[in-house]
Parts: structure tokens; C-alpha cells; sequence
């Protein structure tokens, strides 16, 4: 978010927080963010069977956060040839 909205740091978690609907603090508790980042299929850092990853969790963090990824970007095209 500093890079796509260029946003200050604490001014970039506030905005991720708000569209993960959790407070900023808890961007950092790690066995809590897995739980969000499964349910909201946007992957996680160890695979779970089932569970998005790759491509198909990035482009669902491009929908959630309302931002373009460039490789996503660049798959797209990649499949339109």
C-alpha cells in the first residue's frame, strides 16, 4: 500500500486493517492473520490443502485491498494470448 497508494507506513496498515475489518495491532499477531488470510483466501505462508495460493491469492488481494499487482496483471495477459 506505501507503493501502490503511496501511503506513510502507519497511514498503510490503517487502510489494510480497515479492509481486513481488524484493528492494526492485530496485523501482527500471526496465528490470528492465518485464520483472516484463510478465510478471506488471499493464502497463507505454509500451503493447507484447499486453501488459495499463488496467483489465485493474489488476485484475490488485488480485490480485497482495490489495488493492481503487476505480475497479475501480467498472468492476465499471458492467458489472453
Amino acid at each position: 500500500m506505501q507503493f501502490a497508494k503511496n501511503m506513510k507506513i502507519d497511514e498503510a496498515k490503517k487502510y489494510v486493517a480497515d479492509k481486513l475489518e481488524v484493528d492494526p495491532f492485530q496485523l501482527t499477531e500471526e496465528n490470528y492473520i492465518r485464520d483472516i488470510r484463510d478465510k478471506l483466501g488471499i493464502g497463507i505462508i505454509t500451503g493447507l490443502p484447499g486453501s488459495a495460493m499463488g496467483m489465485s491469492a493474489k488476485m484475490n488481494m488485488e480485490d480485497l485491498l482495490g489495488i493492481k499487482i503487476k505480475n497479475c496483471e501480467h498472468f492476465r495477459n499471458q492467458l489472453k494470448r
